[in-house]
């Protein structure tokens, strides 16, 4: 009776009905593991967990290690949730699966096709929190950001080089960046970007990405205290879901479109 369909679907964009399917029978297995009669919603998460990101390690993280990755996830959340462009966070959990020690899961408004220049903007900031999240309450950076700077990375390339959302670029789409064979050096594409433009949209991505970096930390360091709750809360149960989550972070203004409580359709877009 608590299985909640619309928030499956919200968490599901892009699956077909053999995923779903799938879905279906690994919260089955999830329910019997348990020995249930039934199946509950915690088992269709459990399910989403197992397929999205994997199963969960059998190795675990040491005090400290627990400690950053709470750190680095509720900075993820906070920016997410105070961002005014942003896609509200849902859920957060610091159980490692896969190749994930930690995840920040949001769901958009609705169904998305395109995304305007605020939008991605807002998402580098959400992608740079827990960088920023680990700098400001730890004093130094850890490996755990890669996955996040890699997208944030491409992100910020695609702006400047596909999107047309850089003044010093212009509205040209410029080749995708290719690496030298054997020197490992980006070079000008065979489509006909020069050197001299290829440098300049390096410049260009990496001052949007700073800019994204130091706009993450001022939203940490202005709600240290929301963020210093949701840390101890991970660090207790782990994992915090849609309800908790929202009673920790509190009330935000969001930009039109953007619900708090959460869209009645569409997909969702997990943090690292």
């Amino acid at each position: 009776d608590d299985v909640d369909k619309k928030q499956i679907a919200r968490d599901t964009p892009g699956f077909s009905g053999a995923d779903l399917a799938n879905l279906c029978n690994e919260a089955a297995l999830s329910a019997t593991r348990r020995g249930a009669q039934e199946i509950h919603h915690s088992d269709f998460l459990a399910a989403f967990d197992k397929i999205v990101l994997g199963d969960v390690r059998d190795s675990k993280l040491g005090r400290e290690e627990k400690r950053r990755v709470a750190i680095h996830e509720s900075g993820h959340a906070i920016v997410a949730h105070f961002s005014r462009h942003s896609e509200p966070p849902t859920r957060v959990t610091i159980i490692p699966r896969g190749m994930a020690l930690g995840v920040t899961q949001q769901s958009p408004s609705d169904e998305r096709h395109m995304m305007t220049q605020p939008e991605l903007e807002a998402r580098l900031v959400v992608l740079m929190g827990g960088y920023a999240a680990e700098k400001v309450f730890l004093g130094d950076s850890s490996s755990g950001a890669e996955n996040d700077l890699m997208r944030a990375s491409d992100i910020a390339f695609r702006m400047v080089a596909h999107f047309g959302m850089s003044d010093a670029i212009g509205p040209v789409f410029h080749e995708t960046r290719t690496e030298h064979p054997f020197l490992g050096q980006k070079m000008a594409t065979d489509g006909g970007t020069s050197d001299r433009t290829v440098h300049a949209i390096e410049q260009e991505t990496r001052r949007i990405l700073m800019a994204a970096s130091e706009e993450a930390r001022r939203l940490i360091e202005a709600n240290r205290t929301v963020l210093e709750a949701l840390r101890d809360a991970l660090l207790e149960r782990e994992t915090v879901e849609k309800a908790e989550l929202k009673a920790l972070l509190g009330p935000t203004e969001k930009a039109p479109g953007m619900s708090e409580t959460g869209p009645e359709s569409g997909g969702s877009d997990s943090l690292h």
